[in-house]
């Protein structure tokens, strides 16, 4: 049963790997094909065309994929500074096909504008070396960004995975506290009920929280904080429940068509109360923001205090 799963669970990314080898292979086999030539004819310095087959040999031996695609771009690099001016158009409008991975800061360097005025450069033989170094630099600058999005997106990836185990346990706990509480028949007005109350509202804050994190936009620098808010996130939605069944129970506010008996002195059903405690934790967030419109607004007040002369 266990080796199902691992190959049901495991089989995408198999795949996955499986097509980017391929894919990594097609390059590099290109690349040797395009170096060939350029070392039959004599068009280009024989030491740098050492190196670059030196990295395109490594890659053979390399079994990591991250290592193997880093390899493959130092030796895509190195062939852009000895291409052949002919093909050189070829390489830049390949880049220029993938410049929509460049972020914003990288577009602000080389706006359309900017990428036109190359393209036009290279067709109409204007090449320098210059040039040269700076379709090197936007080579450099589509990987890095690809590269940074793609292990940004694998480690939220990460993080919903645990997240999701998180949320499980906490459902796990909740199901066999139900199940353990209705076999041993406790009451509903007993202490012990506000344990319920606190699963819930945790398993509320950690489904509030999962939700967030797989809407938002996600940075490496965010991981630890990303982590330290799912269990901040968890037990605010349980003192958020807390505070929700007091203010209910002191009729701070109150529900009537939820209570049994009469409006004035019924109490709410076990059902009501955790269901109340449940949404209480999912709109943990309503609480936060109230709380920091409350500090904001009362550092503003105390901002706007004349000070008392001394």
């Amino acid at each position: 049963m266990n080796d199902f799963w691992k190959e049901l669970l495991g089989r995408p990314r198999e795949l996955d790997e499986e097509l980017s080898l391929q894919y990594l292979d097609s390059k590099s086999e290109l690349l040797r094909d395009k170096l060939l030539f350029l070392k039959q004819g004599g068009r280009a310095p024989a030491e740098m065309v050492g190196q670059i087959e030196a990295r395109l040999e490594a890659m053979k031996t390399e079994s990591n994929l991250r290592q193997k695609s880093n390899l493959l771009e130092l030796a895509y690099e190195g062939y852009i500074t000895i291409v052949p001016d002919e093909e050189l158009l070829s390489v830049f409008l390949g880049l220029r096909s993938r410049a929509y991975r460049l972020d914003k800061y990288y577009s602000e360097i080389w706006p359309k504008q900017r990428l036109n005025e190359i393209e036009n450069g290279i067709r109409q033989g204007h090449v320098s070396r210059e040039l040269r170094v700076e379709v090197e630099s936007i080579s450099k600058a589509i990987y890095e960004c690809g590269f940074r999005f793609t292990r940004d997106n694998e480690l939220k990836s990460e993080l919903l995975r645990r997240t999701l185990i998180f949320d499980s346990a906490a459902y796990l706990i909740l199901i066999f506290l139900l199940m353990l509480f209705g076999f041993k028949k406790v009451a509903w007005d007993s202490p012990y009920q506000e344990i319920l109350i606190i699963w819930f509202g945790i398993s509320g804050g950690l489904l509030s929280a999962t939700l967030q994190l797989r809407a938002k936009g996600f940075y490496r620098h965010m991981l630890r904080t990303e982590e330290v808010r799912l269990l901040f996130r968890a037990v605010f939605g349980a003192i958020a429940a807390l505070i929700v069944m007091l203010l209910l129970d002191l009729h701070f506010f109150d529900f009537p068509f939820l209570r049994t008996g009469s409006a004035d002195s019924g109490s709410l059903s076990p059902s009501a109360r955790y269901v109340i405690a449940f949404v209480s934790g999912l709109s943990e967030r309503v609480f936060l923001r109230g709380m920091a419109r409350l500090v904001t607004s009362r550092e503003g007040s105390d901002a706007k205090e004349p000070r008392k002369a001394s």
